[in-house]
């Protein structure tokens, strides 16, 4: 499944299958950038798995196989509920999601969410989950052996030092938590399962720097500075392990809504409107490099199974990026793609 076997076929009917996979009307708003067949040779023997938003409160875990072309829904989730993030495992292809229930009948206030298990028929097993109203379970990863789930963790109550994060590992089986990092949030999971990377937070202005640690959670090093960069988010390991992929917003963006020039960090207070683009940490050296030239909002990326594509989720749809070449072919959507991961096909 090397580079070799990524067509021009899969792109640009990628583009036409999930624009009729959206069910609505117009389909695709864009058409793709021209694809250069001599870059490209076969198919991506994986499918991309997407959470898609209609419009809240209107959410669906979708795969489109990349073999066969297909789309279809894993699961579409019921009026009144929310979805926040999903995850796939990279051997077993289970998905989690995190997700918040319909509201019980004359319950007011419902406010918070779960992370379960995804299966076809929908959904299969709450593993962990917030019971107070305001509380959240969000950025669901799975532990490279499947025996845990890492999630962050949200207080119900807002504290002077704002609402607290915290990132948790929890036992599938059980449920019981055993492990939790104060102020963290965005965990990743390295591919071998050897490595966690996640955002540590700033007590009382949320600026936010780039940690590494070992598969247990424990603090080994620094790799980026709060200092270092403007903002950033959206952690996630190359698919050799090697990096750790980090969207870094550009300090001189100005948003299309809101005023963000006194937050220390956009990212860090809820404002997803920052443009920037995604940079590569190198482990051993902390060497920063550039991956892409978007200059978009970005909202989540995940690395094809052969490390040569980056999927990218933007305020306007999914990106193809190359990452031997920097080739970018953009695909256009009406409907916000708010999470991926891929999975092998079989």
């Amino acid at each position: 499944r090397g580079s070799e076997q990524v067509s021009v076929r899969f792109a640009s009917l990628l583009l036409s299958c999930l624009a009729l996979a959206c069910d609505v009307e117009g389909g695709a708003h864009g058409t793709p950038d021209e694809f250069d067949e001599d870059a490209t040779g076969g198919e991506i023997a994986a499918e991309l798995i997407f959470l898609e938003e209609h419009g809240p409160p209107d959410f669906r875990v979708a795969a489109l196989n990349a073999d066969t072309l297909e789309v279809h829904t894993l699961f579409s989730l019921p009026s009144g509920s929310f979805a926040y993030g999903l995850d796939v495992h990279r051997d077993t292809g289970a998905v989690l999601l995190s997700y918040t229930e319909p509201a019980p009948e004359g319950e007011a206030g419902f406010d918070r969410s779960s992370v379960f298990i995804v299966e076809d028929d929908g959904l299969s097993k709450r593993i962990v989950g917030e019971d107070v109203s305001g509380s959240w379970a969000q950025y669901p990863r799975w532990s490279a052996d499947g025996s845990h789930v890492w999630y962050v963790s949200t207080a119900a109550e807002v504290t002077e030092r704002g609402v607290s994060h915290a990132l948790v590992r929890a036992e599938v089986d059980s449920g019981r938590i055993d492990t939790t990092i104060d102020w963290a949030t965005e965990p990743a999971v390295s591919p071998d399962g050897q490595h966690l990377a996640w955002v540590s937070l700033e007590v009382g202005t949320w600026v936010r720097s780039l940690q590494l640690g070992t598969a247990d959670g424990a603090f080994m090093r620094t790799l980026v500075r709060a200092d270092a960069v403007y903002d950033l988010g959206h952690p996630i390991f190359s698919g050799d392990g090697l990096e750790v992929y980090v969207f870094i917003p550009e300090d001189t963006a100005v948003p299309r809504a809101g005023s963000w020039t006194d937050d220390p960090s956009p990212l860090g207070h809820g404002l997803h409107l920052v443009p920037g683009d995604w940079w590569a940490i190198e482990l051993a050296t902390h060497e920063r490099r550039r991956l892409t030239d978007l200059s978009a909002v970005q909202y989540a990326a995940a690395p094809s199974p052969d490390g040569r594509w980056l999927s990218t989720a933007s305020a306007t749809g999914i990106e193809l990026i190359d990452l031997n070449t920097g080739a970018v072919d953009e695909l256009f959507f009406n409907r916000a793609i708010r999470s991926l991961a891929w999975r092998d096909a079989d």
